[in-house]
């Protein structure tokens, strides 16, 4: 619609105007839900080749369509026509091709980590990863995790292993530690000092700091271990 005219087969002119791309995320779910349909996951994320996003008017409501599409289911390979139609912009088809990722529910670390830190509610966020960077035996929801102890370090933004993880240690080793010994009318306690570290409900050898006997006893709670009546030393 401009009064222009060529003076020569050379001469030629560029029209700009304000515009804005149609956002990735959008084109991905218009391409995710026709995939859907032909028996792909809902979880799946979206990879696309070569890209370069379609432009519209920046206030034009945008309608997005699938047509041709082609899936295989086993390798997530896709092909597709994607419409784009805007008022205002000739209708685009554009030719779009890539890969649907199956991935998986997994908890991940948001900062790093030390060996024997206790995990809380703010230190673990539910996500979901491309299967290949899951490896197995990876936590899936957060109370796998809250609440347990760190084997080994973990760095931030990186999946929970529930090998790498424990019950909380309420007796930590070379800790001074209460002995508790009860009996029918009888209860005793002395000061140990604990040979290795132990959580709540497990067995854990403890030198008694009075007789240098080593016994072994149940965590019972922070610091507190129970011996049992009869308990012989144990020999080290």
């Amino acid at each position: 619609g401009l009064a222009w005219q060529p003076l020569s087969a050379n001469d030629r002119v560029v029209v700009e105007r304000a515009g804005r791309p149609v956002p990735r995320a959008e084109i991905e779910a218009a391409l995710l839900a026709e995939m859907v349909r032909l028996g792909a996951s809902r979880s799946a994320e979206i990879e696309l080749g070569a890209w370069t996003p379609p432009m519209v008017p920046p206030t034009a409501p945008v309608e997005l369509g699938v047509e041709a599409m082609s899936f295989e289911g086993a390798t997530g390979r896709f092909s597709a026509t994607l419409v784009v139609a805007a008022e205002g912009v000739p209708t685009q088809r554009l030719r779009v091709a890539g890969r649907a990722a199956r991935t998986l529910p997994v908890t991940v670390a948001t900062r790093r980590l030390a060996l024997g830190d206790i995990v809380g509610p703010g230190d673990v966020t539910e996500v979901r990863l491309r299967a290949e960077r899951v490896r197995p035996g990876a936590a899936e929801r957060a109370e796998q995790v809250i609440g347990r102890q760190l084997r080994r370090p973990i760095g931030a933004e990186l999946p929970f292993q529930l090998a790498d993880l424990a019950p909380p240690e309420l007796v930590a080793k070379n800790s001074r530690v209460t002995l508790v010994l009860e009996a029918p009318g009888l209860s005793l306690t002395a000061i140990g000092r604990a040979l290795e570290g132990a959580p709540r409900g497990a067995t854990v050898t403890v030198m008694n700091i009075a007789s240098q006997q080593v016994v072994a006893g149940e965590v019972i709670g922070p610091g507190r271990v129970r011996i049992a009546a009869g308990s012989v030393p144990v020999l080290r």
